[in-house]
């Protein structure tokens, strides 16, 4: 079994905060706070990379809203051992927003 980042995992969480709206807001100050200014931009890379392969991901195409989000998540976990529920959670949604809004 893969251990887990931690470190990563809260970086997404905290990237991919909602905003008012209940979009996520892509806040890279909030990285910034927790790896700190010098691995910041590393970090985002990071996230980015992951949230691009969320938005290549081939996505079911069958049942509703909670059955795919539900098959995309396990899909990103199998690519993204190390990724936390609550970074799983936070980057699966990600697509509902990039793609309908």
């Amino acid at each position: 079994m893969t251990p887990i980042d931690k470190e990563l995992s809260e970086a997404i969480c905290r990237y991919l905060a909602r905003n008012d709206q209940g979009f996520p807001k892509l806040d890279g100050d909030a990285v910034a706070m927790l790896v700190g200014e010098d691995r910041a931009q590393e970090v985002i890379a990071q996230i980015e990379t992951i949230l691009q392969a969320v938005l290549a991901a081939e996505w079911p195409l069958r049942g509703d809203a909670t059955t795919r989000s539900e098959a995309a998540m396990r899909r990103l976990a199998a690519a993204h051992p190390g990724l936390s529920a609550e970074a799983l959670e936070a980057a699966v949604p990600y697509f509902w927003h990039s793609f309908f809004w």
